[in-house]
């Protein structure tokens, strides 16, 4: 294939996850990228031994670069967090007055919806 021809089927798409250009030769419409890491939420309930649901909790996130989300569990004791990187280790911890509770690690690869987090 000469240079012409060769400039004539290459194209190039900017990749904005790592700031460079990509070429990409031959059919324009037949494109194959890596797979991206889609949102999810996570989300449950802070509760007492009994299950009793936890007010006010302060539930917070933390991803594996320190970056932290915090949210407050509503009367019931329930908690959501959205547009959560899948596949990423995230630190769950939860601190209220009153209680203790575990530290927890997950590793979200989809929604996390019934996350479980009981006092000690």
């Amino acid at each position: 294939m000469d240079g012409g021809r060769r400039a004539a089927a290459e194209f190039g798409l900017w990749n904005c996850a790592n700031r460079r250009r990509l070429s990409v030769a031959g059919d324009p419409t037949t494109v194959l990228l890596p797979p991206t890491a889609a949102d999810v939420t996570i989300g449950g309930q802070v509760t007492t031994q009994t299950g009793r649901g936890l007010n006010k909790a302060q539930v917070t996130i933390t991803d594996q670069f320190g970056n932290q989300r915090t949210r407050k569990t509503n009367s019931f004791g329930y908690f959501r967090f959205e547009n959560v990187t899948a596949g990423e280790t995230y630190i769950i911890s939860v601190v209220l007055k009153r209680c203790n509770f575990t530290t927890q690690v997950i590793v979200v690869m989809g929604d996390v919806t019934d996350l479980k987090i009981k006092a000690q």
